[in-house]
């Protein structure tokens, strides 16, 4: 640049020279070396300018084009969302091995399976915010499971627990376990992709599918591989590391779960150590055949009446079913995991009993002594709209629960105090009376159980059922 200027210089000193008038040629020779040093340096400037503007147009176009390697379009059925890549529409879950063996992931692992598009993408998700994550009294995790029918609309409910808890968890868990010939595949929306990609949830694919106890059932021996892990790498020096300090909190896909959720289950149970906590739950009752809600008129005979800790417990906190849709935190120590997974992975059960994973994860809880508590979470968890009403099973509750209560009677030993309702046992007439007394019109049978408009006599139809099972004012 130095010699720019000169050249300049010297070019502007000799036409000076040549000038007629001495006067202005002087004049001219102290400006003009100054006017150029200006012009050299803007042009200077300018060039440096487009070079730079050069460089950084050219990462934009590579960019762009690099980062959706392969994504050529989205297609949309419905509400769920597949991608589409050069090769092939990914759209299902790629094949797994055909066994039962539950993968075993090293500490820290960000995903164990998961079923991505076959060119990774930039993740989208939002970003979680690490600074409220929690490690009074050990690890907390949370475990889920969804079915292919609502996995698209199953993004209020992981919002609401990854991003918006004032206590963050060390791990969601989101199990999506292979389905059986026949019955319809997972498609992952973009949402879930991202989520992964950002190694905000780890999904577990086992090969079997147990039913709603999948929810817990997977989880279980992946954290005790996890404690044993770390108990190992403690083997040179005082072990610190026990199972009642590895906490799951198992929960149901769709609810929207409040801001404080996780935060004070997590102190509750820190409150209640040896205690499962929960928010809603039941104390048994013999004979029943339907089920209640927070209503206090059906905390009577023929109802198992579910009441909210800290709103309607009566002043007795402990129950012995615990309902998973509100949210329930139990430990590691808990459970001896070989002898649950044995037990509630049996593939022989009836399907009332598969069904009802709230009474099998409880009646192995009632086997080892472990007491269920019920505490006052100051909130209630919603319901998500958009899945709430999918693949609901609150029709047949009432015998999911009589067909679970009765089978882990006999075969658990547990609740001896009570008499259950065999309902397997009943015959088709008596089965239509138990759905008609759960206000299902169609299976009240038209004859003196019905007004002179037509419409059903529950309490007639109680009564009759009482005759039938030989049950007297709910004792039998």
């Amino acid at each position: 640049m130095t010699l720019l200027v000169q050249k300049n210089d010297d070019c502007v000193e000799e036409d000076n020279r040549n000038s007629s008038n001495h006067d202005e040629s002087s004049h001219s020779i102290l400006q003009s070396p100054r006017r150029n040093v200006v012009a050299a340096s803007a042009k200077v400037f300018v060039m440096v300018g487009g070079m730079v503007a050069l460089f950084w147009l050219g990462r934009i176009v590579f960019f762009s084009v690099s980062q959706q390697p392969g994504l050529v379009e989205a297609s949309h059925d419905g509400a769920v969302t597949t991608f589409k890549t050069k090769d092939e529409l990914r759209s299902s879950f790629t094949s797994s091995p055909n066994n039962n063996t539950l993968p075993q992931i090293q500490e820290n692992t960000t995903t164990n399976i998961l079923f991505p598009l076959q060119e990774t993408q930039n993740s989208t998700a939002p970003t979680m915010n690490n600074s409220n994550h929690g490690n009074g009294n050990g690890r907390l995790v949370i475990s889920m499971k969804t079915v292919p029918s609502r996995i698209a609309f199953l993004q209020p409910t992981l919002d609401s627990l990854l991003f918006h808890q004032t206590r963050q968890a060390d791990k969601l868990y989101l199990v999506l376990p292979e389905q059986a010939s026949g019955s319809p595949q997972y498609i992952i929306p973009s949402f879930l992709q991202n989520y992964t990609d950002a190694g905000h949830i780890t999904i577990l694919h086992p090969t079997y599918d147990y039913g709603a106890i999948d929810k817990i059932l997977h989880t279980l021996p992946v954290e005790e591989s996890i404690y044993q892990q770390r108990q190992q790498n403690e083997k040179n020096h005082a072990p610190s590391t026990t199972p009642h300090q590895f906490r799951i909190l198992y929960l149901d896909d769709d609810m929207i779960y409040p801001p404080r959720f996780v935060e004070v289950l997590a102190q509750k149970s820190a409150e209640f150590p040896n205690d499962v906590v929960a928010l809603s739950g039941a104390l048994l009752r013999s004979n029943f055949r339907q089920i209640g809600h927070t209503d206090p008129n059906k905390d009577r005979h023929p109802y198992l009446f579910y009441r909210l800790g800290g709103i309607d417990s009566f002043g007795n906190p402990f129950v012995d079913i615990v309902q998973g849709f509100m949210g329930v935190l139990v430990r590691l120590s808990f459970f001896n995991v070989t002898e649950f997974m044995q037990l509630a992975g049996n593939k022989s059960v009836p399907d009332g009993v598969r069904r009802s994973d709230d009474f099998v994860i409880c009646g192995y809880l009632e086997s080892r002594n472990v007491t269920r508590r019920l505490v006052d979470g100051g909130f209630t968890p919603q319901s998500n709209p958009q899945s709430s009403t999918i693949s609901n099973l609150g029709k047949t509750m009432h015998v999911n629960a009589m067909v679970a209560t009765s089978y882990l009677q006999s075969h658990w030993g547990i609740w001896r105090h009570h008499q259950f309702v065999p309902y397997e046992n009943l015959n088709e007439q008596t089965r239509d009376l138990i759905d008609c007394e759960a206000h299902h019109e169609q299976q009240c049978p038209k004859n003196e159980l019905r007004s002179a408009n037509g419409r059903p006599l529950f309490a007639n139809v109680t009564r009759l059922l009482d005759q039938i099972l030989n049950v007297w004012n709910g004792t039998g």
